[in-house]
């Protein structure tokens, strides 16, 4: 029961977060989206809420607020990292294109760096969510 309730928790609060973040980001970049950040911070808010020890008021079973507390935490510092807007008028555009040469070879290997870095952050955090249910039992 704790679990199902930690899990839904988790769930809301992940999505929660993530749409409202949403209406602030502005992504044209197809390699990450919505779904990858959602994916990201609910693994997060997930293993947070099974390995912090729980505090605050109990609902249904399980402590809502060290979730809420990893998942807004969370969802900033993810939204903190995410790339800047795009130009919004032609003189934003000439200056990013001058930017833009010398961002070009570095760009290359950030993508395989980071999509390193995310699948080994994912991976981590499902052996410490399975980790940590099945050593409760």
């Amino acid at each position: 029961m704790v679990m199902t309730t930690q899990f839904v928790f988790s769930l809301v609060v992940a999505l929660g977060v993530s749409l409202v973040l949403r209406l602030f980001m502005r992504r044209d970049s197809p390699r990450v989206g919505f779904f990858f950040f959602f994916l990201m911070l609910f693994l997060i808010t997930l293993a947070g809420g099974l390995w912090i020890r729980p505090f605050g008021p109990h609902f249904q079973g399980g402590f809502w607020l060290p979730i809420m507390v990893i998942g807004i935490i969370a969802g900033l510092f993810l939204f903190q990292s995410a790339p800047r807007r795009s130009p919004r008028n032609r003189k934003e555009f000439l200056q990013e294109m001058k930017v833009e040469k010398n961002r070009r070879q570095l760009e290359q290997l950030t993508y395989v760096s980071l999509d390193i870095f995310f699948w080994v952050i994912v991976v981590i955090l499902i052996i410490a969510i399975i980790y940590r249910i099945f050593s409760e039992a």
